[in-house]
């Protein structure tokens, strides 16, 4: 108790190695001693430490004990997950924070929506043995990452993977658009993604004739 009581008055001092220090110290003498409200700060000294591992348990502990109403504290969870490069879970704690967050802060919030929708949308495309339900929710991420228009750098990406996934759901007029896109995005740009996105547009529109002989590529 004397050590838990030292870490409250370093805690509220500012000094979160000396608050952690004697959290840690404590739990050492006394395993099943309650963290109580020293959770959220204790996860947030691991948070800043890059110690994303040892934070998550920490925030979803303190989340728990009632912490819910810090719209922050989804944020920084959904921070963690990406940390450790699971996107899946951290979409779900950034979308519960732009639900709560003011609007001065969804920008922030965006871009990490839209990154890891677009990284787990590429992950899901690229499993072995594709599914429907697959291509389905990487349509679904793209599409999310499109519509908060964050990363602006990889729109035109995101175009050209969305164009992808409808032409291999055989929904070949919606995978000439997106194609069609990407340009428009990338505007007066012949770089090798416009070029790619080119290729496949031509491909889809012209070898529409050609479609009865590759059943298994309906859009080329």
């Amino acid at each position: 108790s004397d050590l838990m009581h030292l870490a409250r008055e370093a805690a509220r001092a500012g000094e979160s190695f000396q608050m952690a220090s004697a959290v840690e110290e404590a739990m050492s003498l006394e395993p099943a001693i309650g963290l109580d409200d020293m959770a959220l700060a204790l996860a947030r000294h691991h948070f800043g430490n890059g110690e994303y591992g040892q934070a998550l348990p920490l925030y979803q502990r303190a989340l728990k004990d009632g912490v819910d109403s810090v719209p922050a504290v989804f944020f920084e969870i959904g921070r963690a997950y990406e940390g450790i490069g699971d996107c899946q879970n951290s979409l779900i704690y950034f979308e519960q924070f732009r639900e709560r967050a003011p609007r001065s802060r969804r920008s922030e919030v965006d871009w990490f929506i839209g990154k890891c929708s677009f990284d787990r949308a590429r992950e899901l495309r690229a499993r072995n043995g594709t599914t429907q339900t697959d291509l389905d929710d990487a349509l679904a991420l793209v599409e999310r990452v499109l519509e908060v228009g964050e990363p602006r750098s990889i729109l035109g990406e995101a175009w050209f993977e969305r164009g992808e996934i409808l032409a291999a759901l055989g929904r070949c007029d919606e995978a000439a658009e997106s194609f069609r896109q990407v340009r428009v995005v990338e505007g007066v740009s012949t770089g090798a993604l416009v070029r790619r996105a080119q290729a496949r547009f031509d491909e889809i529109t012209f070898g529409r004739t050609l479609r009865g002989f590759r059943p298994d590529r309906p859009c080329g």
